[in-house]
């Protein structure tokens, strides 16, 4: 699998092709799925002129303002487990999730995303990053950091 640096424009418009295709959805408020769906849930949450709140998924910590219409935005599904991690901490909640691309081998998909990755994608924000034992792993995180959850 080949590695891809996006650019800083390339992840900003990727972002605001989000944010069109989520206007419809109407959310209240966008929220951000700690820690890489931070910058483009602040970026759809300024096109969409919301408010934008937290979400720690290790830790089912939902720091929100309005829980209705939520749209949960994160960098990326590789294999699904915040979108199942959604599914089982907020089974009753009115909510969409959003990512900037799909792993074209995940079997799950999100509501929105902009694009299918064939590549390992990296961020313009990931290109230095260090991974942190315990908090986030590569594009193809090991099984057992989630059986925490």
């Amino acid at each position: 699998m080949d590695k891809r640096l996006l650019s800083w424009d390339e992840y900003e418009q990727h972002c605001l092709k989000l944010a069109e295709m989520v206007r419809s959805y109407n959310p209240t408020e966008v929220i951000a799925v700690a820690r890489k769906g931070l910058i483009p849930a602040f970026l759809i949450a300024n096109v969409l002129k919301r408010k934008v709140g937290f979400w720690y998924p290790t830790e089912n910590k939902l720091c929100s303002f309005n829980n209705t219409r939520l749209l949960f935005v994160d960098d990326m599904m590789a294999r699904g487990r915040t979108y199942l991690r959604l599914k089982e901490c907020f089974p009753s909640l009115d909510y969409r999730l959003a990512t900037v691309f799909v792993d074209h081998e995940c079997s799950h998909r999100p509501d929105y995303y902009s694009f299918v990755a064939h590549d390992w994608i990296v961020a313009p924000f990931s290109k230095h990053e260090i991974s942190i034992p315990g908090v986030r792993q590569d594009f193809r995180e090991t099984p057992e950091y989630f059986k925490k959850w």
